[in-house]
């Protein structure tokens, strides 16, 4: 377990590792175990476990900008809890962890095309996953 104390972050790619050892390896378990138990062949299990951190990691630069873009009462518990820390939002700002966002929310996409086979129910469960802070990543129009 890893978490922002202590984890240097200088760069998009030290924000990546953070956020794929914090949320990514525990959806990336969960994709991969779900294809075991689908009989999935060994192909088909490596894309889900990579499907699997790609959400992830999409899912908590979100997380980390509802954070810090939402009111408690939207929110329903404290809000703005990481700006004290050395966040990946914090040190880099709203514009690379939104970069983040999408690059992993494309990456997400190529690995939902590639699988083979009855997909629907894996696709509704990832866009439902994705869209759950899709307010907060959108970049807000400029002025």
């Amino acid at each position: 377990y890893r978490d922002t104390k202590g984890v240097r972050i200088n760069s998009e790619r030290d924000a990546v590792a953070l956020y794929a050892d914090k949320t990514g390896a525990l959806f990336a378990a969960a994709a991969y175990t779900g294809g075991v138990i689908g009989n999935a062949e060994e192909p088909q299990l490596r894309l889900l476990e990579n499907l699997g951190l790609a959400v992830g990691i999409s899912y908590q630069a979100g997380d980390d900008l509802y954070d810090a873009l939402s009111k408690q009462a939207e929110l329903g518990k404290p809000v703005q809890k990481d700006s004290a820390t050395q966040s990946p939002l914090s040190v880099l700002g709203q514009g690379a962890v939104r970069r983040i966002r999408q690059d992993y929310d494309r990456r997400t996409e190529q690995c939902l095309r590639k699988l083979s086979g009855e997909k629907g129910f894996l696709e509704e469960v990832v866009h439902e996953i994705r869209d759950l802070h899709k307010a907060y990543v959108t970049p807000v129009a400029q002025k």
